[in-house]
């Protein structure tokens, strides 16, 4: 009698997208009956990347050396190896492949890597992410900074304790030029500042002199928000002494030189640092996986997250072009809302295999957001509320708390959660 073969979905992707995908399937084991599931990425751990604000200052209080075990100890502060995840079972097994994509042909079921490997798959689920957006503003890859994983956290904190110590040693200013006033670039600015602030009130030494500039095309900060949060974030940002220029579109990055035009005034900032965080735009390795996109290369998707003009592929966060079915805009690329597709793909992936109709996604129209803003100082938007100050901090951690728990066995996330939280508890006060 013939052994039957058993139904192989592939994930490209282990960020949150990715890795909630997984282990919603594994929930779904007892439904799924014979299948293997591959989590791909070329990484070897899954980074929670809400933290990586923290890595970028973690190490620079006085008296701590930000040496290669340092490093070792942030960077164990913000991932979970991939290997955790993985396990064997009589109706479903998970295991992991490291390695780069470099294609992925839907007629013939097959993903191909950079390293010359291959693999077939029944199903495909593509959670590949984004990169930084650099709008194609010249400069900005040769002289900025980028924020946006786990490696350019670390060479921030570098950047960052180098200028420190020089700034220290040589009693003048360092000045940083922050290029975007979105959650990542506020988050980022007001922790470093946070920092400066903490050093002249606890008295561990002179505080060196540090000016902050975050810039912005748009007219208020955190623009993707209501506007009373813009203006709470605002007067925090403006109480940690950080200067913001808006509606300032920067036209060119030069080596220690921002060029702006502020409403037709066109401006030159130098400075000794530059980060950029001005949004996202699609991951290069979605052009070769044989999927529709739209005009700026997101992946079109069906109600369902299944990709369009085709079968058994689907693809979810920051990948993908979802706009919501009553307002017309497009899904906002938060962690919340890759952990809610990801349970609709896992759902229509088991349906699929029980012969029974797929589900739609329906979005809400809000999302609740947690915008730390340095030190213990958080805002909360609830909708119908605010919470600010420690309250909103006290909210923050309860989140990242909840979210190692939901990836991980009770007291394995517990340790995890109290080392980072010990870790990063430095800057937070």
């Amino acid at each position: 009698m013939a052994i039957p073969t058993q139904h192989h979905i592939v994930i490209l992707g282990s960020g949150f997208a990715g890795l909630r995908t997984a282990i919603e399937l594994k929930k779904r084991a007892s439904r799924l009956k014979q299948a293997r599931i591959t989590l791909v990425d070329a990484r070897a751990d899954h980074v929670y990347t809400p933290l990586l604000y923290e890595v970028c200052t973690g190490s620079l209080m006085p008296g701590i050396c930000a040496d290669d075990l340092r490093v070792r100890e942030l960077k164990k502060g913000v991932t979970f190896p991939l290997s955790d995840f993985c396990f064997s079972g009589k109706k479903i097994s998970v295991e992991v492949k490291q390695g780069k994509v470099l294609r992925a042909d839907p007629t013939t079921h097959t993903v191909n890597f950079e390293d010359g490997s291959s693999l077939s798959y029944d199903t495909l689920v593509v959670a590949l992410g984004s990169q930084i957006a650099t709008n194609k503003i010249p400069g900005v890859i040769d002289f900025a900074l980028p924020m946006k994983r786990l490696e350019y956290a670390v060479v921030l904190q570098h950047t960052f304790r180098e200028g420190l110590k020089r700034a220290r040693r040589d009693g003048k200013s360092w000045r940083l030029v922050v290029c975007g006033a979105g959650a990542t670039g506020c988050e980022l600015a007001a922790e470093l500042a946070g920092y400066i602030r903490s050093v002249s009130r606890h008295k561990h030494e002179d505080a060196p002199k540090v000016d902050i500039v975050l810039v912005d095309a748009s007219q208020r900060v955190l623009s993707a928000s209501r506007e009373s949060v813009s203006r709470r974030a605002f007067a925090r940002l403006s109480s940690l002494g950080i200067e913001m220029v808006l509606n300032a579109c920067v036209k060119e990055v030069r080596k220690g030189e921002v060029h702006i035009d502020v409403n037709g005034n066109k401006r030159t900032l130098t400075c000794d640092a530059i980060v950029w965080t001005a949004g996202i735009e699609p991951s290069t390795e979605l052009a070769h996986l044989g999927c529709p996109f739209d005009e700026r290369g997101f992946i079109r998707v069906k109600p369902t997250l299944e990709v369009e003009q085709t079968e058994q592929v689907y693809a979810l966060g920051d990948a993908v072009i979802f706009l919501h079915p009553k307002t017309g805009a497009r899904v906002p690329a938060l962690a919340q809302v890759a952990d809610r597709q990801a349970n609709i793909v896992a759902e229509n992936i088991t349906r699929s295999l029980e012969r029974r109709p797929d589900i739609n996604w329906n979005p809400p129209e809000r999302w609740t957001t947690v915008i730390p803003l340095g030190g213990s100082f958080a805002l909360l938007d609830l909708g119908l509320f605010i919470i600010g100050g420690r309250a909103g901090y006290c909210v923050h951690k309860v989140i990242d708390l909840w979210y190692v728990l939901s990836i991980l066995p009770v007291r394995r996330a517990w340790k995890h959660w109290s080392y980072a939280r010990k870790m990063f508890l430095q800057n937070d006060d």
